[in-house]
């Protein structure tokens, strides 16, 4: 009786299994591509299985990822499975191209050898030669020349070590965005970049081990750049610039020119010498024209700049986000005379009462600064002073939101700071003050 239970029940998955396969197969075939062009090709590929009608819809699909790793313990050899692939695919366009093979460092187990550089050229003139649009390679190959004159290229990402040809032109009319990873330094930017024309996003990220010497970021069109690398001659060059992340630069020799267009900007500044603030200063100062900003700097807690002593106006900053030390906070309270949304995340503070002569310097208090959240807040006398000197000032402040560590912060001692804080006055009746 058991047994014919079970019988019963697998007989149903079976029959479970073929309706599901069933369901899928009315779909209309763009459909069903359009499903398997979110999988990786080698999963795509056994699809086949399922029905007749499935066998070769693999092959019509125009996106082809593949990914391999040297000397893996897979059945066939990952050379073997790019070959076929990439001689039974059909489509005659490719909107994504995504080729990634690694070669580990050591021994490996694998008889039949790494992929030549030929076949993993020919592979990428393969993807240009049919009008790919989305490129993706994560390898150790110097690029086919006719990738550099792709018409149709709207999104090119670089990883591992892949190279430019040294000689040839450069023309990629379509490309919009451009990611690297880890690039080497011999790749030349600035020959790159002048063949962009219409280029709207630029990343550049590079682990340790592959510093650059210098880097010119130069394009009349770019509207988004991301940066994390250590290099210390940084120049930048765009003027149509709406978003920009620097992270992990060291800010030595960094020139940067005034970004009219810049809407928002993530900055980490990374751990830089007391003699270097003439530059720090003058590369905050060239984001004058930004709306929201988010400011993090590591450094020692008693670091100490001269901020207070720049004249320039953030005169479009609406909403900062800061972990920095105090310097930076009263640089931008006296300068950000429309900011309305105020985050510090953390503060490191060098003096007690660095606050009480600039009071009557900050507009932003009396007619703009709406709200006001604190993160990370110890109950130092410090921060104590920071709250009160906002409550006093701040004439129209909506809400201020104060949020203490969950750790290093007893319950009994978050208590007091409640009351302690509700005692101070406030110069706007309608604040709402929350605590957590």
């Amino acid at each position: 009786m058991e047994r014919a239970r079970k019988s019963s029940k697998k007989h149903h998955n079976v029959l479970d299994d073929k309706q599901n396969v069933d369901r899928l197969s009315a779909l209309p075939d763009g459909v069903i591509s359009h499903i398997l062009s979110f999988l990786p090709t080698q999963l795509s590929v056994k699809t086949s299985i399922l029905a007749t009608r499935w066998r070769f819809m693999w092959a019509r699909v125009p996106v082809l990822d593949l990914e391999g790793v040297y000397g893996s313990s897979q059945t066939t050899s990952f050379p073997g499975i790019v070959c076929t692939v990439m001689l039974r695919h059909k489509a005659v366009s490719l909107n994504t191209f995504r080729l990634s093979y690694m070669i580990p460092d050591g021994p490996t187990d694998d008889d039949d050898g790494p992929m030549s550089s030929y076949e993993l050229e020919t592979c990428i003139a393969t993807a240009i030669e049919r009008n790919v649009k989305n490129l993706d390679l994560n390898l150790e190959v110097e690029l086919p020349r006719c990738v550099l004159t792709c018409k149709t290229l709207v999104d090119f990402r670089m990883a591992g070590r892949v190279t430019l040809p040294c000689r040839g032109p450069i023309s990629l009319s379509s490309l919009k965005k451009l990611h690297f990873y880890n690039v080497p330094h011999e790749v030349d930017l600035s020959r790159l970049l002048a063949g962009c024309p219409v280029l709207d996003e630029l990343t550049i990220y590079q682990s340790p081990g592959f510093e650059l010497d210098g880097c010119t970021i130069s394009s009349p069109t770019l509207k988004r750049l991301t940066i994390k690398f250590s290099s210390n001659r940084v120049k930048i060059y765009a003027p149509a610039l709406r978003y920009l992340k620097v992270f992990n630069c060291k800010y030595e020799q960094i020139s940067v020119s005034l970004m009219k267009s810049l809407i928002e900007a993530d900055i980490y500044l990374y751990a830089f010498a007391e003699s270097d603030h003439r530059c720090v200063l003058k590369f905050l100062d060239s984001l004058c024209n930004v709306k929201c900003l988010k400011l993090s700097t590591h450094y020692g807690k008693t670091f100490s700049l001269p901020v207070t002593s720049s004249i320039v106006k953030f005169g479009s900053l609406t909403k900062l986000e800061l972990s920095a030390n105090w310097c930076f906070l009263t640089k931008f309270l006296e300068s950000a005379d429309h900011l309305r949304v105020l985050i510090i995340s953390e503060c490191h503070w060098h003096s007690e009462h660095w606050m009480d002569p600039i009071g009557e310097r900050c507009a932003c208090l009396f007619h703009s600064l709406r709200s006001v959240t604190i993160y990370e807040f110890q109950c130092t006398e410090q921060d104590f002073n920071m709250v009160r000197f906002v409550l006093r000032n701040a004439q129209v402040l909506e809400r201020m939101e104060i949020s203490c560590p969950r750790e290093g912060v007893d319950l009994k001692k978050k208590f007091d700071a409640i009351q302690r804080i509700s005692l101070f006055r406030r110069g706007s009746k309608e604040c709402e003050l929350a605590f957590s």
